[in-house]
């Protein structure tokens, strides 16, 4: 596989809020992207697991229906490790913990294949090394986007609104 990364967009992540769209990102120049999730934290003191993507169709719309499956293997510091797999859901979790920014944040690599591609579905793998307020956490993950479409983009998700990021940034590359 190439290793050479095209800086693409930065995103910072705004606090209040329990989404963060990143669109118009991919594109047909790259068949893979690295995406960056660095330093994701809560507004307050909430010691959960992000949600985690869901992802931008060619009009714009975020898709929210149940057309995501994944696996996960997540592994506190503190306790045994558990697996969770899905083979319909409306986001893929990823593994990042986070909490208030005093007790920890998420971190995670992603890679993302073929998301312009709309004769192919849309796949992920990623890794992920978090701190909230009860653990450490490590976290592996593959996931896919089951229907064949054209991605422009991808959101960051939450679905409780009263846990809002506080903050943090998203970076995303091309893979050449």
């Amino acid at each position: 596989m190439a290793t050479e990364l095209q800086f693409i967009k930065s995103v910072t992540v705004l606090s209040g809020v329990t989404t963060v769209n990143v669109d118009n990102v991919f594109s047909a120049n790259y068949d893979v992207y690295f995406v960056q999730f660095v330093g994701i934290y809560q507004s307050t003191n909430v010691d959960n697991g992000i949600e985690g993507l869901r992802l931008i169709d060619n009009a714009g719309s975020v898709i929210t229906t149940s057309e995501y499956g994944y696996a996960n293997l997540n592994m506190p510091s503190g306790s045994a490790f558990a697996e969770n797999r899905f083979a319909t859901r409306d986001f893929i979790f990823f593994g990042m913990y986070a909490d208030q920014v005093s007790d920890g944040n998420g971190n995670a690599s992603m890679y993302i294949y073929n998301p312009y591609d709309s004769s192919s579905y849309t796949f992920i793998q990623s890794q992920s090394a978090s701190k909230n307020s009860s653990d450490f956490y490590g976290g592996k993950t593959i996931g896919v986007h089951q229907v064949a479409e054209t991605i422009r983009g991808f959101q960051l998700y939450e679905s409780d609104g009263t846990r809002t990021f506080g903050g943090g940034t998203i970076n995303v590359y091309g893979v050449k």
